[in-house]
């Protein structure tokens, strides 16, 4: 029996996506792990359940400082789901529906270089897709981003290891 709430990884290159654990698990043959998706899928299943604000978006990052109030090196603000579907390609693949305008409270700290360092959001369930939970509920996540200007390769797994869904 699989479960959302355990190991996943998704691999993106170009259009198509790879992913493998959670409920991408024992979804092909025994020795190949990987489940071959014919979209851009930048977030696993899970990924509704993670952070929906992407700071290394151009426009959402934009739109974070636009409206955050300034301290310092932080930002703190708000923005509705509604207002991040719109402008978020990662909140449109990792959120299920269009969201409502409940609101997502958002602390964002930039580097020395101007590069998103650390973002803080936290929300109300009802707010979120979920809709469940007792009233006042939050959900409240933290994203650490580090490795800046390192050089980084994606690459899909080996053909040996990916299961495309066709017998």
């Amino acid at each position: 029996m699989s479960t959302v709430f355990v190991d996943e990884r998704v691999i993106t290159v170009g259009k198509v996506s790879y992913g493998k654990g959670g409920l991408f698990a024992e979804r092909g043959p025994k020795g190949k792990p990987w489940l071959r998706i014919d979209k851009w899928l930048p977030v696993g299943l899970s990924g509704a359940f993670s952070q929906p604000v992407n700071a290394t978006e151009p426009e959402t990052l934009k739109a974070l400082l636009s409206v955050g109030k300034r301290s310092g090196r932080t930002y703190t603000g708000t923005v509705t789901f509604r207002q991040l579907w719109k402008i978020s390609p990662w909140a449109r693949a990792s959120l299920v529906r269009e969201e409502n305008d409940e609101l997502i409270r958002y602390t964002l700290t930039l580097g020395s270089d101007n590069l998103p360092r650390k973002l803080v959001t936290t929300y109300l369930t009802e707010g979120h897709w979920l809709g469940k939970g007792t009233a006042g509920d939050e959900v409240h996540n933290e994203t650490v981003y580090k490795g800046w200007g390192g050089r980084h390769t994606i690459t899909p797994p080996p053909a040996s290891q990916v299961y495309s869904g066709k017998k």
